[in-house]
């Protein structure tokens, strides 16, 4: 059972400036206390993250999948067992990984800015409902009933010895579970802003099939990916090497 403070990991009702792309109505809101983290091990923490939201807001039956973490020899997480849901979470990650590679490659190419000095990054996940909007004209809209936010500190990699860098992803493992396990026992709590779940007709009208909820995910840079391609010829986030 999870006895950890939950309030000092997630705050309902943050500070942080959600994206506003449609309109809420009892709208939940939680952000995920912060994570000092290096570039390249952003993808990964944030993989992880995501698919613990997804799958505890998925209600549908299903028997999940148990992944390890690419990052930490003895780290397990439950992903939904939804081709499209893990597409919609792993195109993101990706568009993430690709923003992370551009920001290496203006540094290297100014050769002043260090990373330190770059904004924190923040990744949002809205749940929400389609619903019909009565007027002159009928048309639907989303309504967004629980947000996520999800921050991470980038820092500079450690060139220490691998003693020490397998210290710190201890302790970064450590701060992790305590995020997940957070974000179990908050879901757990928070049940009453939950839309009912719709249903899809099979071709057996008989059979209907239950629809998890929609979301929508958004991360920094999404829609400035052009010159990516260019970028990564000039560098790649690569951990360094342990000596």
């Amino acid at each position: 059972a999870y006895t950890g403070n939950s309030r000092a990991l997630l705050d309902a009702e943050s500070r942080i400036d959600f994206p506003r792309t449609a309109r809420a109505m009892n709208l939940k809101r939680f952000r995920i206390e912060a994570l000092q983290v290096e570039a390249y091990h952003a993808p990964e923490i944030i993989r992880i993250l995501l698919h613990t939201i997804v799958f505890h807001r998925y209600l549908p039956p299903m028997n999940p999948f148990v992944r390890l973490s690419s990052i930490f020899d003895d780290f397990y997480y439950l992903q939904c067992n939804n081709s499209d849901v893990q597409g919609q979470v792993e195109s993101k990650v990706d568009e993430l990984e690709r923003y992370l590679d551009r920001l290496y490659a203006e540094r290297a190419r100014q050769r002043t800015a260090r990373l330190e000095e770059l904004d924190d990054i923040t990744i949002t996940i809205s749940f929400f409902e389609k619903r019909q909007r009565k007027g002159i004209f009928s048309t639907e809209e989303k309504v967004v009933w629980e947000q996520w936010a999800i921050t991470l500190k980038l820092i500079e990699p450690v060139l220490d010895s691998a003693s020490e860098r397998q210290h710190l992803l201890a302790a970064l493992q450590e701060q992790l579970r305590d995020r997940v396990e957070s974000i179990v026992h908050s879901m757990d709590g928070e049940w009453n802003h939950l839309p009912p779940l719709g249903s899809s007709s099979q071709s057996d009208s008989r059979s209907q099939a239950v629809v998890p909820y929609s979301f929508d995910i958004v991360v920094p840079g999404g829609a400035e990916t052009g010159l990516v391609d260019t970028f990564r010829k000039l560098i790649n986030v690569r951990a360094p090497t342990m000596h």
